[in-house]
């Protein structure tokens, strides 16, 4: 009962006949989620990006630290209207079909429907979006200048991801590791790496063609960085 939202205090006898369960909102197990159900690349990898916002040269961090979290920023006590739950990012997953048509329109509801303060730096993200590199470019080797800013690139990976689910063959999946996975290698940003290769496995490790598997780039990923992408089970 913390958010205080139409809810009254259950008498004790009529508390007792029910299991009380507190539920906690997790950005991860959210995403993971929202891997199979939304399909705007642009709301998964800015709620991403709440996660990783002070490498973020586009998300304000002060307006962050007081909003909560790009996912939940719900606070009891401010009485706004709009704010950012994971139904209202579903929602505005669903408005996807409008950037292109009428964008102004587009951001008003957007803000309309996350609040303001986190509707803006969803627009400083989304305005990324013509500086994404044709991702065929990426997959076919070809070369091409990588974009600076960790924004651009979190929404490449995720659009890099899609064309592969389109288009899987062997070579594709080589190129997406050496020209664009590889880059992040040797740099500051090695941690974007690992978390590409884990959302590569996440949504091409079940492949019953085994695709995944045939890719020489990706053996020798998974063989120098197994500890890191293959989660350890636990002795019972």
């Amino acid at each position: 009962m913390s958010d205080i939202s139409v809810t009254y205090k259950l008498p004790s006898a009529l508390a007792n006949r029910f299991t009380h369960i507190e539920l906690k909102v997790d950005m991860y197990e959210w995403l993971d989620w929202a891997k199979d159900n939304i399909h705007d690349p642009f709301v998964i990898n800015f709620i991403r990006m709440g996660m990783s916002a002070s490498d973020s040269k586009t998300i304000d961090t002060d307006k962050l630290s007081k909003s909560g979290n790009v996912l939940f920023n719900f606070n009891p006590r401010s009485g706004d209207t709009a704010f950012a739950t994971p139904r209202s990012w579903e929602m505005v997953s669903k408005l996807k079909y409008l950037m292109e048509i009428n964008f102004p329109l587009y951001t008003k509801l957007v803000n309309g429907t996350v609040g303001s303060t986190v509707g803006d730096m969803f627009y400083q993200f989304v305005m990324h979006r013509n500086d994404i590199i044709d991702p065929n470019i990426i997959l076919n080797g070809e070369t091409y200048e990588m974009p600076n800013e960790i924004d651009t690139q979190y929404i490449m990976n995720s659009v890099l991801l899609t064309s592969l689910e389109g288009n899987t063959t062997v070579e594709r999946l080589d190129n997406y590791i050496s020209n664009f996975v590889n880059k992040f290698e040797k740099t500051n940003k090695q941690d974007l790496m690992l978390i590409y290769l884990k959302d590569l496995l996440g949504k091409f490790g079940r492949d019953y063609d085994n695709t995944l598997l045939k890719s020489k780039e990706f053996d020798k990923m998974i063989t120098k960085y197994r500890e890191d992408l293959v989660p350890k089970r636990k002795i019972q």
